[in-house]
């Protein structure tokens, strides 16, 4: 079986792809899974729920 080698992006990737960053998880409610608008500390905009700051 041949080995694949990951040489990296095609030549014209784009870097700036749309997408959620990663860093959101912190505005998970951790309650009900939704996606505060704003960083911690804030509160659930779906069921209320204190979000603190880490």
């Amino acid at each position: 079986m041949d080995k694949i080698q990951y040489v990296g992006p095609p030549d014209g990737f784009d870097d700036d792809l749309p997408g959620d960053p990663v860093c959101l998880m912190r505005r998970v409610c951790m309650k009900c899974g939704a996606v505060a608008d704003e960083e911690p500390p804030t509160v659930c905009p779906q069921c209320g729920e204190e979000m603190p700051a880490d």
